[in-house]
């Protein structure tokens, strides 16, 4: 969640985003109506091609497409609609904005808004971790990790995993702390493991906040504490989250 509006200045999501002034109907107002003349021009222009957008005065960059983007892919501010999120970005990605690529990359990694192909999510994953992206470095890493559009290579994964999470990325930390937790690509460390889901999960990380929800109920890096774990999924199953869910009809 993005932090409270401060007046007269910005606001920043997770991933160090700029949000318009003013909070959530503020952004729901830009979302709409810059997403909706970007689409426009797409539309009357060449492929790709913004003929300068602006709305509320708020003129459009590759940073602010992946930000619409955002809106659109998880319904916040915006009715949700991946083909819309897909299209804005494709814009960002196409300006060489490293977070918008691997935003992309992800559509292709899960075929969301535009079929399926590993080929071309690798490709997008690894142009965003070679300008040091964190989200980058992070989906790259699991591609080496699962073996997919790549031959499999665990310690890459590791080490793609550790850039991610060293910069503080949510995502990265629980990814990094997997590692730990399985000693795959490291020496197990399950007190380790247990510090990086608690990071990730303070940050509100879904998957930081499962992992450490199974940290606490099988003791693995803290004392065993089942009324912890099943508080943390009961959590997530309000917010949608299947994992969870499995994990509680499993356990509770």
């Amino acid at each position: 969640m993005s932090t409270p509006p401060v007046a007269g200045k910005r606001t920043y999501d997770q991933a160090g985003l700029e949000y318009p002034t003013g909070g959530p109907a503020s952004l729901q107002e830009t979302a709409e109506s810059v997403a909706a003349e970007v689409l426009t021009n797409i539309a009357s222009s060449s492929p790709w091609q913004i003929r300068n957008p602006q709305a509320s005065a708020y003129q459009v960059n590759a940073k602010e497409l992946a930000i619409l983007g955002k809106c659109y892919y998880y319904g916040e501010g915006a009715e949700k609609n991946v083909q819309k999120a897909f299209t804005l970005f494709k814009l960002s990605a196409d300006q060489k904005y490293p977070f918008g690529q691997a935003l992309l990359g992800r559509c292709y990694y899960f075929g969301e808004g535009v079929n399926q192909d590993s080929t071309e999510a690798l490709r997008l994953f690894q142009l965003s971790a070679d300008q040091g992206d964190s989200l980058g470095q992070a989906l790259l890493g699991q591609c080496y990790y699962f073996g997919k559009g790549v031959n499999e290579d665990v310690e890459e994964a590791f080490r793609l995993f550790k850039l991610s999470a060293d910069q503080g990325n949510a995502f990265g930390q629980a990814l990094l702390g997997q590692c730990y937790l399985n000693g795959t690509g490291v020496n197990e460390d399950v007190e380790e493991a247990f510090r990086l889901f608690k990071l990730s999960a303070d940050q509100g990380s879904a998957h930081g906040r499962v992992l450490l929800g199974h940290c606490y109920y099988f003791g693995k890096g803290v004392n065993k504490d089942a009324t912890e774990a099943l508080r943390l999924w009961k959590l997530l199953v309000a917010q949608g989250n299947a994992l969870a869910k499995a994990l509680l009809e499993k356990y509770e």
